[in-house]
């Protein structure tokens, strides 16, 4: 009698002891999938610090969107404006031409407004609602997102933008030398034509970039240069000395 009481004690304990064995495998199971038993979307979140997205959320659409090189075309800029990433603002697709009433136009196949002083030509870019460009942004447009020397490449080329040893001597309708683009597409002249006056002023000084048709690329000055500048009186004027405007989006 007491054996039989023994063995079925035994048996009881070994039963419970299976049921503990399957119980504990499932808890496991759980600890290492969490989410194993939980239905379609009850997966639950945590409270993410003020300003990030919670941990499962995803991304908001301004989290992810990055700006293009030319997604100011048509957005943040004027249709004869391209817009320059890494300087933040739109620049004039061409030199300044003169419109009428005096204020500056950016368009193909004109001649360039030359013959202005430092100042008359800031006015004439605020009659337009724009402004002269400052130092890095005139550089940033003319070297592009490589940083070239010249807005076409690192090599200077005689031909490709009117400087002198291009042989023309005179100013050219804007835009009319395919080859003088850069460094974004869709930007011309940024080199020789006619010199630009930007907003940078030391002492009795003012700056021009770009160099002009009278320059020659390969002179001691280099002019023709991106990060070459001539600094002249400001209320000097001459037939090769234009401007450009620029306009913060």
């Amino acid at each position: 009698m007491m054996l039989h009481a023994n063995k079925v004690a035994l048996a009881l304990v070994l039963c419970l002891c299976a049921s503990c064995e399957i119980d504990l495998d499932q808890q496991f199971d759980r600890f290492r999938n969490p989410d194993a038993d939980l239905p379609s979307g009850a997966r639950p979140t945590f409270d993410a610090a003020p300003g990030e997205p919670a941990s499962d959320a995803a991304p908001s659409d301004a989290a992810t969107t990055s700006l293009s090189p030319d997604a100011g075309d048509g957005e943040l800029c004027p249709e004869e404006m391209i817009y320059i990433p890494s300087a933040a603002v739109c620049i004039d697709r061409y030199e300044a031409s003169q419109g009428n009433g005096g204020a500056p136009l950016s368009i193909a196949g004109v001649l360039p407004w030359a013959g202005l002083g430092w100042a008359d030509a800031g006015n004439a870019c605020q009659a337009a609602g724009k402004r002269l460009c400052e130092e890095d942004e005139w550089y940033s447009a003319c070297s592009g997102p490589q940083g070239t020397v010249f807005p076409y490449g690192d090599s200077y080329e005689d031909h490709t933008c009117n400087g002198n040893a291009h042989g023309v001597y005179t100013a050219v309708p804007t835009g009319s030398m395919s080859s003088c683009e850069g460094g974004y597409p869709g930007l011309f002249d940024m080199s020789g034509n006619v010199r630009e006056w930007i907003n940078v002023c030391s002492g009795t000084k003012c700056s021009q970039a770009g160099g002009s048709y009278s320059n020659q690329g390969l002179n001691a000055d280099h002019f023709l240069q991106c990060g070459n500048y001539h600094q002249i009186a400001p209320e000097i004027e001459s037939a090769i000395m234009g401007f450009r405007c620029c306009l913060t989006p």
